[in-house]
């Protein structure tokens, strides 16, 4: 566009052919039809237009930045996504192992408390706490896997992805 504007600025040069047979009555009867041709060139030139053609040519200017402004910004956007994804999933990934060694260790603590509440060492309640540890560890295992799935996809779709596989979408 802002190529189209700048050469509205220069003469356009117009070229016309036109033939045909000379129609009428008189030359008709007398089986006379001559041929005829004709040409002709045209140039016009913006003389004076009050700024109309610079005005044109700043406006396509100021949209052809403003589109690579935004093409900039859409590029670093999906930069900024993928490292976040990125990082995210060392993140994720390095929690997860912590989360599975505590929920091992109270695995087996509650194990060893049952074994101790049969041999009558200790009470009811600390097997009962040990085992509700237990259950937060195992819930705080699942939702950090949730977590590393979900960042997953983020970092599939952020690398230009997607959920098509020919022609036909996997979610329905």
């Amino acid at each position: 566009r802002e190529e189209a504007a700048k050469l509205a600025v220069l003469p356009s040069f117009t070229l016309g052919v036109e033939g045909g047979r000379l129609e009428n009555n008189l030359l008709s009867l007398l089986q006379l039809n001559p041929w005829l041709f004709r040409t002709a060139i045209g140039m016009t030139i913006p003389i004076y237009t009050g700024g109309e053609l610079t005005a044109r040519i700043a406006i396509a200017t100021a949209r052809q930045q403003a589109t690579v402004a935004a093409y900039g910004s859409t590029v670093l956007l999906a930069f900024r996504e993928v490292e976040n994804a990125l990082t995210n999933e060392g993140i994720v990934s390095q929690r997860l192992e912590f989360d599975q060694a505590a929920l091992r260790d109270r695995t087996e603590a509650v194990r060893i408390s049952r074994i101790q509440y049969t041999a009558g060492a200790t009470d009811l309640l600390s097997v009962l706490q040990l085992q509700a540890e237990q259950i937060a560890s195992d819930v705080s295992v699942i939702k950090l896997r949730n977590t590393q799935l979900a960042n997953r996809i983020n970092l599939h779709l952020a690398l230009g992805g997607s959920f098509e596989v020919q022609g036909a979408s996997i979610i329905k």
